[in-house]
């Protein structure tokens, strides 16, 4: 089994009809329509282009790096309350 969550093609629409019809000859495959996230990104895309929105990447930093210092404090003071 693979498991294969976004392929990133182009903008050449025979192209992508082509491979989806190879892909689907050949793998159980299923089309979930234009990308939406990548790598936790958010993606939007128009006519006018694709728009790549930061602000959620941007989040999951923030936290992770808001855990990272304050963690320690917490788990010290906890122990100190013990």
């Amino acid at each position: 089994m693979v498991y294969v969550d976004d392929i990133i093609t182009g903008n050449d629409i025979t192209r992508i009809d082509q491979l989806k019809e190879h892909l689907f000859s050949h793998f159980h495959t299923k089309d979930l329509g234009y990308l939406k996230y990548f790598l936790g990104i958010e993606v939007t895309q128009s006519k006018e282009g694709v728009i790549i929105h930061k602000e959620n990447m941007l989040l999951i930093v923030w936290r992770r790096l808001v855990w990272k210092i304050t963690s320690p404090v917490i788990i010290l003071w906890t122990q100190i309350r013990s």
